[in-house]
């Protein structure tokens, strides 16, 4: 798969889980072995449509951080879902779940991310501006500062590759000049596990 072959909304979704080393800003964890960030992005705006944080990579973190991102598309149809060869997506349960919503599975053909790289910029954009700047005290500290990072990145982060627009601006352009239903625009669906 080439990088826009599917350019609308509702037709793509990328993902990647990250072990960000945040367990490293933690006063009282520095013993863990990371904390697991799974996010999915449409692509085409670079919304960070649902996200994630757990101590475990796991098929059903995975499962249900692409669930949160399905139900806050609206169950698109035709949905290609791009992510890496994980053993969490390469799975029966993560396949299986994909398989029941109808949604077609790219990879990334291994060494070779470039499909993925909006995802990869991501993780990039969170360590640099968010994760790293800061020592915190517990899961809750970094969970709020992930989430907290997460508005910014949508409703006020601008990005050179969409105009320099932020992501929910250029979705809402997008459906204006469709004439479609606008996507809600609200928080991003964000959980974690303590």
């Amino acid at each position: 798969m080439g990088q826009g072959v599917y350019e609308s909304v509702g037709q793509k979704i990328l993902t990647t889980t990250a072990q960000c080393g945040m367990a490293q800003r933690y006063h009282r964890y520095q013993n863990r072995c990371g904390d697991v960030l799974p996010v999915c992005n449409p692509g085409f705006a670079r919304r960070i449509v649902a996200a994630r944080l757990d101590t475990q990579k796991n098929a059903d973190l995975v499962c249900h951080t692409f669930q949160d991102a399905f139900s806050a598309r609206g169950a698109p149809k035709d949905l290609l879902f791009h992510s890496d060869q994980g053993g969490q997506y390469t799975g029966c349960q993560f396949r299986n779940l994909l398989h029941s919503n109808g949604v077609t599975q790219s990879f990334s053909a291994p060494g070779v991310p470039y499909d993925n790289a909006p995802m990869e910029s991501f993780f990039a954009s969170l360590k640099v501006e968010e994760v790293h700047r800061f020592r915190y005290h517990g899961i809750s500290d970094l969970a709020a500062s992930v989430k907290e990072y997460l508005e910014f990145y949508n409703h006020k982060r601008p990005h050179s590759s969409i105009g320099n627009q932020t992501p929910v601006q250029a979705e809402e352009i997008y459906f204006k000049n469709q004439s479609a239903v606008s996507i809600s625009t609200d928080c991003v669906p964000f959980a974690y596990k303590k």
